[in-house]
């Protein structure tokens, strides 16, 4: 048996050394617990809603860096494990990363693999590749937030032998669904410990839904936080537990999660379909939802001020194909539209958010 833990924390954005500060507090109070193990959130060092690839960078660091080494070093003295989510910079690349450091120093550095279209992942570089590392706790997978919901990732991280899979996240409020449903789903399915470190509280236009939580093979939360507050979740884990993947009643009742696999029937859950109807389909769902609001947005200020020249925002329109369709929609509709970082200085324009209407002078 050994205790781990999981803290759930309310970063601020763009000050690393305040939330590090904080991350080695917690690592303490979880030494003082008697855990062996902690999991702090993703992008618990720099934050998470930053607004492009040059402000992400600035926050970004080298592994191991400043934060990787003050891990290693409280890691040695309290004899711990850590996991904890940063940015990393990779050449000219930025990578939302977690770090799993140990009393003899870096373990190794997941790169989340599965990237929404929401804060700093953005303008990040998706991994690929899973990791399971040994230590003396049992062997760690870590996966980081929106990997959660693609099923194929913890199966993946179990089929390696993982016991504990440590998952720092900012699920956001309307990602509820994942600490409700989800984790006990992914522990239970797969026979592991879930080490879910969700973040609360709010940065710029994104607000997060908390719900830390400890859950054991059978899907039984061990521990759980509330939305709101910041909290140190404490359980003892059994690794031998995550082990015994069968159910057997010899000759009676038989059941082998892993060995009763028919991975030849299961070609469909590896093709590419990015490119085809279905992939298609729900991109134009969402493409279509926010070109007809923006297109709502501007024709409702030119009625008010009989403008018609509409620049839109770069914060928003990373996605050329969003992009696009934008332009498209707006000029159908009778609008001069200048495309992100195009905007004349001091055209008079008025502000709707990310979009921007002025007059053509």
């Amino acid at each position: 048996m050994a205790r781990v833990a999981v803290a759930q924390l309310d970063p601020v954005l763009g000050e690393p050394e305040r939330n590090l500060e904080t991350c080695l507090a917690r690592l303490e109070e979880a030494a003082a617990a008697g855990a062996e193990l902690l999991v702090l959130p993703e992008c618990a060092i720099p934050g998470y809603m930053f607004d492009s690839l040059e402000e992400g960078m600035e926050f970004a660091e080298d592994v191991p860096g400043p934060s990787v080494e003050a891990l290693e070093r409280e890691c040695a003295r309290l004899d711990m494990h850590a996991v904890c989510g940063l940015l990393e910079r990779d050449g000219d690349r930025l990578r939302n990363a977690a770090v799993l450091v140990g009393p003899d120093g870096l373990i190794g550095t997941y790169w989340k693999t599965h990237l929404p279209f929401l804060g700093v992942d953005r303008f990040t570089t998706p991994g690929d590749e899973f990791h399971v590392w040994e230590t003396p706790l049992g062997r760690i997978g870590v996966e980081i937030c929106y990997d959660l919901r693609f099923p194929e990732v913890t199966r993946t991280l179990a089929l390696h032998g993982a016991d504990l899979v440590a998952h720092p996240t900012n699920f956001p409020v309307a990602a509820k669904v994942q600490t409700e449903i989800i984790t006990l789903a992914r522990a239970a399915e797969n026979r592991i410990y879930l080490l879910t470190a969700n973040r609360v509280g709010k940065e710029r236009q994104g607000e997060f839904c908390g719900h830390s939580q400890i859950v054991d093979p059978y899907g039984t939360r061990l521990a759980e936080a509330d939305p709101t507050e910041e909290k140190l979740l404490v359980a003892e884990v059994d690794v031998e537990k995550a082990r015994d993947k069968d159910y057997v009643i010899p000759g009676e009742y038989e059941l082998y999660l892993f060995g009763h696999r028919r991975p030849e029937l299961y070609g469909a859950v590896v093709e590419d379909v990015r490119g085809g109807v279905d992939a298609a389909l729900v991109a134009a769902r969402f493409h279509g939802a926010v070109t007809t609001l923006l297109t709502d947005l501007a024709t409702r200020e030119r009625e008010q001020s009989g403008l018609g020249v509409v620049a839109l925002g770069g914060g928003v329109f990373q996605n050329a194909l969003l992009l696009d369709a934008s332009v498209r929609l707006l000029e159908e509709h009778g609008f001069t539209v200048l495309r992100p970082r195009l905007l004349p200085p001091n055209d008079g324009g008025i502000a709707l958010g990310q979009i921007l209407v002025g007059s053509a002078s």
